[in-house]
């Protein structure tokens, strides 16, 4: 149901009175709230996900270096040998 027809109900249930307004103010309290709450999770979950890209490719590319140190390291070794 949409917020404006939740007010609108409220209102017409009980008038303009204090309680209809602090009824309607509640229920636009909570609806932003919840919304909130829904962008933050979709916020978190976006970002645990980019995150977790970039673990990935970090890791990939402290692999290469690894990699590559090693082969450098090897080969001096050998160069050294020689």
């Amino acid at each position: 149901m949409p917020l404006r027809d939740k007010v609108k109900a409220i209102f017409k249930k009980y008038g303009f009175t204090v309680v209809a307004v602090l009824s309607a103010v509640g229920v636009i309290i909570g609806t932003i709230v919840s919304n909130m709450k829904n962008a933050l999770n979709k916020l978190g979950k976006g970002l645990g996900n980019g995150l977790k890209s970039v673990g990935k490719k970090l890791v990939k590319c402290c692999l290469m270096t690894g990699v590559i140190a090693s082969f450098i390291f090897k080969t001096a070794g050998e160069g050294l040998d020689f």
